[in-house]
């Protein structure tokens, strides 16, 4: 892949103290550029992109290849909580589907990485959209890429915990040091009529094909 070439407009303080002057970026290095583009295309927010890229790149950087590749100019903004993500029984029942399938993705081993790899975790939530969609959840709203991410990385961090439910076989996902311990797939097959069903239960976060 060439060169990448940026012509960057500062922002109106920037433009005072620079005397309104342009400026060129040139990034070299393939992988950046590629990657860069392809975290942008799967949805990624802009302070994951960088994350995730770890290079010096500036958010400003990243504005200007989503203007480019016509991708849409997304907040760079404050994640959301592990905790505001899970808030309601819907929510949690969604997120124990993405950490589920996150850890089949990935082979359990979150001790060896100190946050999620974008990679797997747009692997694990296109394996979550699927699953969602042949569900009786599938008129709910689903969590996006970027807090699929924010739960992963909850995840590695201890922030979130995974349960392994004695009655049903499946995993969910409670925040770390919550009293309540309820499980929500149970929850949500005693609402939609699946009672007495196990992990072969289409509302089951442990069904990977």
């Amino acid at each position: 892949m060439p060169a990448f070439r940026v012509r960057l407009f500062s922002d109106d303080r920037e433009i005072e103290s620079r005397g309104g002057k342009m400026r060129d970026i040139i990034i070299t290095n393939p992988k950046i550029i590629s990657d860069t583009v392809k975290y942008i295309e799967q949805g990624f927010n802009t302070n994951i992109v960088l994350e995730e890229i770890d290079s010096k790149l500036k958010k400003y950087f990243i504005r200007e290849i989503r203007k480019k590749i016509g991708a849409e100019i997304t907040s760079s903004g404050k994640m959301p909580s592990c905790k505001k993500i899970i808030e309601s029984k819907v929510r949690s029942y969604h997120a124990s589907v993405v950490v589920a399938k996150y850890l089949k993705v990935i082979g359990g081993g979150i001790e060896s990485q100190l946050k999620p790899n974008c990679d797997d975790v747009h692997v694990a939530y296109s394996f979550y959209q699927d699953d969602i969609k042949r569900s009786h959840l599938k008129d709910t709203e689903m969590l996006n890429i970027n807090e699929a991410w924010v739960l992963c990385k909850g995840l590695h961090h201890s922030d979130i915990s995974v349960v392994g439910c004695h009655d049903c076989g499946s995993l969910f996902v409670l925040m770390k040091n919550w009293h309540e311990r309820s499980c929500v797939v149970c929850f949500m097959n005693n609402k939609f009529g699946q009672k007495g069903k196990r992990k072969t239960s289409g509302l089951s976060p442990v069904v990977h094909n």
